[in-house]
């Protein structure tokens, strides 16, 4: 997943600030997910990892294996508890009561934990973006 950027500022620490063009999605998705719903321009300031002048247009990829880690967090994990926590709540009581039960509980405790997943995502995904000049 790529989007299109402009170095706007460089930093002695050798990070930079790029406006995001978010009107335009990116190349992945055309702008089926949250891209649509963020303001046309964002700022957003990056480590280094190449040194652009500023206004340079520059791309941003992400790595395709951060999108198939953060949708199997979102989908995946609750997902797999609500039915894992049906089967043991079914184990447990063998009735609809005991099902419900375990998948309610499961869900409840898959969705405690994703918000500490989710930071931990983040900060990898923040380490393994690629910015290069744009062609």
């Amino acid at each position: 997943m790529t989007a299109r950027a402009v170095v706007r500022s460089c930093f002695a620490d050798g990070s930079y600030e790029l406006e995001l063009d978010t009107g335009s999605g990116c190349e992945g998705c055309h702008g089926v997910c949250m891209w649509r719903l963020l303001p046309s321009v964002e700022r957003t300031r990056f480590s280094g990892n190449g040194s652009f002048p500023k206004g340079q247009p520059v791309i941003v990829s992400l790595p395709q294996r951060y999108v198939l880690l953060t949708s199997g967090l979102l989908y995946g994990l609750p997902l797999s508890a609500l039915l894992l926590g049906g089967l043991l709540g079914t184990a447990f009581r063998g009735d609809d009561l005991g099902t419900l039960a375990g998948a309610l509980t499961a869900l409840a405790v898959s969705l405690a934990v994703t918000p500490r997943l989710r930071q931990a995502l983040e900060y990898a995904t923040a380490r393994h973006l690629l910015v290069r000049p744009a062609r």
